[in-house]
């Protein structure tokens, strides 16, 4: 919260005609879901009620953001396994058809299979480790402030 006073201060009147003007500006500001106690003191003095009304407010919004960041992981975390899992079949696919293909005597085309395969999933798996960890270090630093 800060407070911001800012006024001109008055000269002497070097002519009894003369008319000084003094002006002041005050502003107010503060960040979170409450306002300060003097303020949820005013609101209660002009509206009897209206403080418990403001603190009701406040835990509402506190525990539907709550919820909303609950579903927001649970669903990140579901989507996270379905990849794995999805990666997982397309992977063993199309392992077995390269198999297939060598079996077959199409070793130029289970080798290409086998391989673009392998190399897709060594370079997710190191992909997904640094943007990992990239992410990680960024928390760190906001957390931190540096």
């Amino acid at each position: 919260m800060s407070r911001n006073i800012k006024s001109v201060p008055t000269q002497q009147k070097k002519n009894p005609h003369e008319v000084s003007i003094v002006a002041s500006s005050q502003s107010l500001t503060y960040s979170g879901p409450l306002p300060p106690a003097s303020e949820i003191a005013m609101y209660e003095k002009v509206c009897p009620g209206s403080a418990d009304r403001i603190l009701k407010m406040a835990e509402q919004q506190a525990k539907h953001r709550q919820n909303i960041e609950a579903v927001a992981v649970k669903t990140s975390s579901e989507r996270s396994i379905l990849g794995v899992k999805y990666a997982f079949y397309i992977a063993i696919s199309a392992f077995v058809l390269s198999g297939v293909c060598f079996c077959l005597g199409q070793t130029a085309a289970g080798g290409a299979i086998f391989g673009g395969t392998l190399v897709s999933l060594v370079t997710a798996f190191i992909y997904g480790t640094k943007s990992s960890r990239q992410e990680r270090e960024e928390k760190w630093e906001k957390a931190h402030g540096k």
